[in-house]
């Protein structure tokens, strides 16, 4: 110390005391710095993780939605969309992707749909006419039979074969016999009602069934359409086509058959008798044993047509 100058002297009494207090303040700064600096790196971690956890739910939610997507059309719900058609997003490109793949798939099902049930309806109707075919008949009766052994209601079936047909087609030609069977398609179209069936059976020969009908409503429907056939005005090529006439054969069931084919055979059967008792009339097959009234009869055991 002896040989120190005042100056160092000076330094000695004033600094060293104060260095544990300045090492002191340096610290605290430093600290604080420090904190901040852990406490901005604490936050982007979070912030981070944040967006990385946002990020991975809204593409696992899109995924899901996808999944489930596939799943309900897979299942046959061809109307199911993902709804995922955000830009710039290659999930949501995936979700339009998908969404136009169902979108033509539904309208290609459609489009089947619609040209199966062309084909079915070809299938049973009458190319020439308009009407049901006898394939229909054939398979529409007996569900008639049985709803109406089912409700212990009568059902009619008459049975129409065009007089002298053949005259027409040997003096105008088939087309003007085409012609006719066009007419009395429309003209049995407009004569039935919503719940009854008018088909062409066959050649020139028709048949319309009745719901809910006794023998004398069904007579007297019979005489209607054979009265509506001789009204009508007819010409071909600038040729008129006069003294169109029909017979007509009516069955009703249960009274006399329960069964499909016999019916049909029994009303046939009347309608031949109405041809050999002289053409453009109506014959009920034994009528004898028909109710003539709106009664309805009582219920009875049948085997299933």
């Amino acid at each position: 110390m002896k040989n120190l100058s005042t100056r160092s002297k000076l330094i000695l009494l004033v600094v060293v005391p104060a260095l544990p207090a300045l090492a002191l303040t340096l610290y605290s700064a430093f600290e604080e710095r420090a904190l901040n600096l852990a406490g901005i790196a604490l936050a982007t971690i979070l912030l981070l993780l944040g967006a990385w956890y946002g990020t991975e739910v809204f593409v696992l939610r899109n995924i899901r939605t996808l999944l489930d997507t596939a799943r309900r059309v897979r299942s046959g719900d061809l109307g199911a969309r993902t709804g995922l058609h955000r830009e710039g997003d290659e999930l949501n490109q995936v979700g339009r992707e998908f969404d136009e793949m169902a979108e033509t798939l539904q309208r290609r099902d459609l489009e089947l749909k619609k040209a199966m049930q062309e084909l079915q309806e070809q299938a049973i109707t009458d190319p020439l006419t308009g009407l049901h075919n006898a394939r229909y008949l054939r398979e529409l009766l007996p569900r008639e039979l049985l709803r109406a052994r089912r409700k212990g209601s009568p059902l009619a079936v008459i049975m129409i074969d065009v007089d002298h047909f053949k005259r027409v087609n040997d003096s105008l030609g088939h087309d003007a016999g085409d012609e006719v069977l066009r007419e009395l398609g429309a003209l049995f179209k407009k004569s039935v009602r919503g719940s009854d069936i008018a088909c062409r059976y066959g050649g020139e020969e028709f048949a319309v069934i009745l719901a809910d009908a006794t023998s004398e409503s069904a007579r007297r429907r019979a005489e209607d359409i054979r009265a509506a056939v001789k009204r009508l005005e007819l010409s071909h090529g600038g040729k008129p086509i006069g003294g169109l006439t029909v017979s007509l054969g009516v069955a009703l069931c249960p009274y006399h058959a329960d069964q499909a084919t016999t019916l049909l055979r029994k009303a046939d059967e009347a309608l031949y008798q109405a041809k050999g008792a002289g053409r453009d009339r109506v014959v009920v097959s034994d009528t004898d044993t028909a109710p003539q009234s709106m009664a309805t009869p009582k219920s009875r055991s049948a085997p299933a047509s």
